[in-house]
């Protein structure tokens, strides 16, 4: 579907997304996303939605994540759910919630990158090799958007993130050196929200089709830029 889209896009976008298509994030969410739940540690349990059942049938092509029903207010014990358009609300005690599972949820899967990188539910992880063969994709992507939204993106903006794209080679290594773990990759409060309990507030995270082996630091700031 993503690449249908792209293929819209017509031109070298179209031809290097068509080329690397195999390689993205979203390859094979559909199993990814059940591997994260049907993790046992602690964290997963506390800070993940209730989960009542897994469903993987490959013949037939059918996946099926089974949880309770994510509702705030009256209606469920969340606060603060889809509030990525308007996170006026937050204070500053729920986004230290929120950082305290994340923390703990990174904990779990930290110093542990081979073991992780072995599950068959993880994907393809990005090395320093990819980001560098693939680097037409990222210029493609950004002109692109900048011919299409000038206003969102001028020229300025794009010689900016183009410089990034072009020194991969100088920094993409020592990032993949740093130590990594099991990271949400989306996560932002379109993402997350936080659970009413007797003992206070308390980070749900969902949509984990995205995860990946990744900085901590990427899902920390990824939430405090929101």
């Amino acid at each position: 579907m993503i690449n249908s889209l792209a293929s819209m896009c017509g031109g070298t976008l179209a031809s290097l997304h068509n080329k690397f298509k195999r390689r993205l994030g979203f390859t094979g969410c559909h199993t990814r996303e059940l591997g994260v739940f049907a993790q046992t540690a602690a964290p997963f349990q506390t800070y993940l939605p209730r989960v009542y059942g897994l469903i993987e049938d490959p013949k037939r092509e059918i996946y099926v994540l089974v949880m309770e029903l994510l509702e705030a207010g009256d209606a469920g014990p969340m606060a603060l759910m889809d509030t990525a358009d308007d996170t006026s609300d937050w204070t500053q005690s729920d986004i230290e919630a929120a950082i305290t599972g994340l923390a703990e949820l990174h904990s779990v899967w930290y110093g542990r990158e081979d073991e992780l990188m072995a599950q068959p539910w993880l994907g393809p992880v990005m090395t320093s090799e990819d980001m560098i063969e693939m680097r037409g994709l990222w210029e493609a992507l950004e002109v692109h958007g900048t011919e299409e939204f000038p206003s969102l993106l001028p020229r300025r903006v794009l010689q900016y993130y183009l410089s990034f794209v072009r020194s991969l080679e100088d920094w993409w290594p020592k990032m993949a050196a740093m130590p990594r773990t099991l990271i949400h990759n989306d996560c932002n409060p379109r993402n997350l929200c936080l659970r009413e309990t007797p003992s206070g507030r308390k980070l749900c995270i969902y949509d984990w089709e995205l995860a990946t082996l990744g900085l901590p630091q990427h899902d920390l700031a990824e939430f405090l830029i929101f």
